[in-house]
């Protein structure tokens, strides 16, 4: 049981290097992001705009129906 115990720990520490190496190459490769056209942000932001009218129109429509369940349920 007590190398098992040892195996795991040896196996838990090589995933946390590899994860601590993997999170430095992510945050070095961070500065080399190229610049996006202001089209494209414009155009994300629209998008943006529209998908959370949407969403809110869907979110309304969910709580309609279950208030007319509910209303139905106790007449």
């Amino acid at each position: 049981m007590k190398q098992k115990l040892l195996a795991l720990r040896a196996l838990s520490d090589r995933k946390v290097a590899q994860s601590a190496a993997a999170v430095a190459a992510f945050v070095a490769s961070g500065g080399a992001m190229a610049a996006v056209p202001e089209g494209v942000s414009t155009a994300l932001a629209g998008a943006l705009t529209d998908v959370g009218v949407v969403g809110t129109a869907v979110f309304l429509i969910v709580v309609a129906i279950a208030v007319w369940r509910y209303l139905k349920r106790t007449t």
